[in-house]
């Protein structure tokens, strides 16, 4: 509070306290999800570090608006996460350590040297403050394993001091020299250690390593696919790695121009997706980029059953996270374009009525509408549609322009279509669709046109 850091900290604090800040209504709904996970499975939880995979289910669309674009991992409250991922035999279990922590360093305090005491106080008031955060927030490695080491150096400590007072104060000076058993439990606990360092720690950052430097280079490259593929050969156990390497494979093949290539990259991108969903089945993005590809693969050889299997596949997609903005738009945008226009027009609906803010579905009813032929209905929707906000589509916001542009000129407004396509260049000036839609709404300007034309309205 004296340092230069009083204002900012300060500020943190009426934060922290503050049930309306965005971060204290996250950790609230965050709270909340955690508690439904242990009414619904009391005894053991949803498992054993479970939250991320169990959240889905939990996912309401008040979160998601706080927190745009992500699945939690934690439920910020380690009492919560315990309970929701352990089950109540976790938090008891939980309990009963922390009280055993508390009672060695009691013993500590009442029966050890001077300096075992004064170490005492420090090791439990180092131990409160780890404790008391983590009852609202989550606790990093570095300091969990502090506390670890606190509560083990307690209990080291009140034993000494118990052997020490039974055995007159001897106990001291006869545990000086090391026994041979010492060495041996010494050297089997290191052993175990390095052991668990060498699969908790040493692979994952040498996956993590390897991730890092694949994402540097750019998406569909060699490097970035050797680089992905060395992750997720390092770590097979962690989805993420097969993932990133199946969305690498499968852009690999979007943007190729050798067809045998390009079915060779999503052949491999459905197997690294499939190891994906093996290690974690209930995650929906990765589930709805598996069927992204199978989709692709469909278009490109067609079979007898394949769109309904495509169908199919974004429907269970849709199932896992079915509150997930970016699965449901996905899933919309894979429909349309394996031409299932009434699947996309449901998939769009449901997702606008969860987030009327969100201009994507807005936009591909807009889409589906001009498709259809349905002119004056599709420029309304892409109208309200681009005030709506992107949250980072750029890509979408240029094609939401240039269909209303496209729109616009068929109904003649030529000013609305040169405005329109002006704005889709302005997020895309490679679009070249919408370069021509402008060139031709300045030539009917030009010409003296403006306004509507008559018998362009469209059909409602």
């Amino acid at each position: 509070l004296v340092t230069p850091m009083r204002g900012p900290f300060l500020d943190r604090a009426r934060q922290l306290t503050d049930l309306s800040a965005p971060t204290s209504r996250t950790r609230v709904e965050l709270w909340r999800a955690g508690i439904r996970m242990v009414e619904d499975h009391p005894a053991l939880g949803v498992g054993v570090d479970a939250y991320l995979a169990a959240f889905p289910r939990y996912r309401t669309s008040r979160l998601t608006e706080l927190e745009w674009g992500g699945t939690p991992a934690k439920a910020h409250s380690d009492a919560i996460q315990i309970l929701a991922t352990q089950g109540i035999l976790g938090g008891l279990a939980a309990l009963a350590i922390a009280l055993f922590a508390a009672r060695a360093v009691w013993r500590v305090a009442r029966r050890g040297s001077p300096e075992a005491r004064g170490a005492a106080v420090a090791a439990g008031a180092a131990l409160v403050g780890y404790a008391v955060p983590s009852l609202v927030g989550f606790a990093t490695v570095a300091t969990s394993s502090l506390a670890a080491a606190l509560a083990g150096w307690a209990a080291r400590a009140a034993w000494l001091a118990d052997a020490e007072q039974e055995a007159g104060g001897s106990a001291h000076t006869s545990g000086a020299t090391a026994s041979p058993r010492s060495v041996w439990h010494f050297a089997v606990g290191a052993a175990v250690a390095g052991a668990v360092w060498l699969s908790l720690v040493a692979k994952p950052l040498r996956a993590e390593i390897s991730l890092a430097e694949g994402l540097r280079y750019p998406a569909g490259s060699r490097q970035r696919e050797d680089l992905l593929a060395r992750a997720a050969a390092t770590a097979p156990w962690d989805p993420r790695y097969y993932t990133e390497l199946g969305r690498s494979l499968f852009y690999e093949g979007l943007v190729g121009h050798d067809p045998d290539q390009r079915w060779d990259s999503f052949v491999r991108a459905r197997g690294a997706l499939m190891n994906s969903v093996r290690a974690a089945p209930e995650d929906g993005d990765t589930g709805v980029l598996l069927a992204s590809v199978a989709s692709a693969q469909a278009a490109m050889r067609p079979q007898p059953n394949s769109m309904n299997e495509v169908r199919q596949a974004f429907l269970r997609a849709v199932a896992l996270d079915p509150l997930n903005p970016t699965v449901l738009v996905a899933a919309e945008r894979g429909f349309l374009a394996s031409g299932l226009d009434e699947d996309a027009r449901e998939m769009a609906l449901r997702c606008a009525t969860a987030y009327p803010d969100y201009a994507p579905p807005l936009a591909d009813l807009g889409s589906i509408a001009l498709n259809q032929g349905r002119t004056a209905a599709a420029a309304e929707t892409l109208r309200l549609a681009v005030r709506r906000q992107w949250r980072g589509d750029t890509a979408g916001a240029a094609n939401a322009w240039n269909d209303l542009a496209r729109a616009s000129l068929t109904l003649g407004e030529f000013g609305q279509a040169r405005d329109a396509a002006d704005s889709a260049l302005a997020y895309n000036p490679g679009l070249a669709d919408a370069f021509g839609v402008r060139e031709a709404a300045k030539r009917a300007l030009s010409q003296g046109v403006g306004g509507r034309k008559p018998g362009r309205a469209g059909s409602k």
